[in-house]
């Protein structure tokens, strides 16, 4: 299970006080907007580098509930984002919450690479198909007959791609990236079959994956108790080839609508925005 460091100077630290006034929130609300922020930049912005986000993305990332544009440029205010004369947009201090995290990632990343290597490199025959001598097998598609001379066509050294490293590095792409990571084995073994059938591409999977999360998130904003499927799922039913972008999400549930009226009645903010479309 993945985590970050957690001081519990950030409570009375100047920054999360500030982005409190700024929003007109609780500092306790504030803290909760900044962890659900850090704990998906732990899947979707690993290295920190959050330049590709827009503010809209960034709300939903830390669940802020009213208008993204203003969330966003308060976190910028106060210093809880960067923005670089190179045009680069990174979580501020980022490698001090998560650097022992990243760190274990790229390890195990690497520790997994080898082993796969060396499983392969044992599966591989020894020596190479011109260099052992083959007899006639005696079927005629192995052999070919020159003026009463029986040459053996050596067969090729055929290696399991769906072993290969590239193979690995897209699944690990994959799976980094999608939130609920469940049936690994499952996911993996059917991964390696799909590949082989050159059904995968990940740059197109990673996008697809993208409108999936963001047409799930927008039914949970709805009141709906929409889960992510586990990742095995996804993959045995290549979901990616869903059409997600035109999904159009449900209206918000009738217990929505009156929490809404209640919270009206009280002279409380409503939570429109979870019927927002």
């Amino acid at each position: 299970m993945a985590w970050i460091e957690s001081h519990q100077g950030l409570a009375k630290h100047p920054k999360t006080l500030k982005l409190a006034r700024r929003l007109n929130i609780h500092t306790a609300q504030a803290i909760g907007h900044l962890h659900m922020f850090w704990w998906w930049a732990l899947d979707y912005a690993q290295d920190g580098d959050i330049s590709n986000c827009d503010p809209e993305d960034i709300a939903i990332a830390a669940d802020w509930p009213g208008d993204a544009s203003e969330f966003y440029d308060a976190l910028v205010s106060v210093g809880f984002i960067d923005r670089h004369e190179d045009g680069k947009t990174t979580i501020h201090d980022w490698y001090d919450y998560a650097g022992k995290l990243i760190e274990k990632r790229a390890a195990d990343a690497e520790r997994k690479r080898k082993e796969r290597s060396s499983a392969a490199q044992k599966q591989e025959p020894a020596g190479n198909p011109e260099d052992v001598q083959h007899t006639s097998s005696g079927h005629p598609a192995d052999d070919q007959r020159t003026s009463g001379v029986t040459i053996t066509v050596p067969k090729p050294n055929k290696k399991h791609f769906g072993d290969s490293d590239e193979c690995a590095k897209t699944f690990d792409r994959f799976w980094a990236a999608y939130p609920k990571k469940h049936g690994k084995q499952a996911a993996w073994k059917k991964w390696q079959s799909l590949y082989k059938q050159g059904k995968i591409d990940i740059d197109f999977i990673l996008d697809r994956l993208q409108a999936y999360i963001t047409y799930v998130e927008a039914e949970r904003r709805r009141g709906f108790d929409r889960q992510f499927l586990d990742g095995s799922t996804f993959v045995n039913q290549e979901r990616w080839n869903d059409d997600w972008d035109t999904v159009k999400p449900r209206d918000p549930t009738d217990q929505i609508i009156e929490l809404n009226r209640r919270m009206r009645d009280r002279n409380e903010q409503p939570i429109d925005w979870f019927a927002a479309k």
